[in-house]
């Protein structure tokens, strides 16, 4: 006759389920190809990855989102903002340059509508951010400038 199995306590089992759950996951990260990128290589990289990622919701946002900032000593902050649909991204970066300028245009960048949305929401009046959601021809501009000294 063979003895029965000890049994194992619950804290046990956890035990031996976080350990596999342990090895597992070693086993994983294991396989994985190590990184041999420099610090600034992978700067590079991930900067590559946004801008592909910009791309990419460029190219299915018929919106453009764009925004210029410059701060100076004594001179203050100012913001310029611009979205539109009604434009292609040639002609909507021509309109920057004629509504805010030269200088401005140099600072410049396209920006995601999540971005422009949650950067600069206090700018932005409530009903361009509704007929924002909506197909529409709109084309919505502003500059905010402050200084503090």
């Amino acid at each position: 006759m063979t003895k029965p199995e000890p049994q194992l306590t619950l804290d046990e089992m956890r035990d031996i389920a976080q350990q596999r759950e342990q090895e597992i996951i070693d086993e994983f990260l294991d396989s994985l190809p190590k990184s041999s990128m420099t610090k600034e290589e992978l700067k590079e990289y991930h900067e590559n990855r946004k801008q592909q990622h910009l791309k990419e919701i460029q190219e299915n946002d018929p919106w453009k989102f764009m925004v210029a900032w410059n701060t100076g000593t004594g001179e203050g902050t100012t913001y310029c903002l611009y979205m539109t649909c009604s434009y292609s991204e040639e002609k909507a970066k021509e309109r920057f340059k004629e509504i805010f300028g030269d200088y401005y245009t140099n600072f410049m960048e396209l920006v995601t509508r999540t971005e422009f949305f949650e950067r600069y929401t206090n700018y932005i009046p409530e009903s361009v951010k509704d007929l924002s959601t909506r197909p529409c021809s709109l084309e919505f501009y502003t500059e905010v400038s402050y200084n503090f000294s």
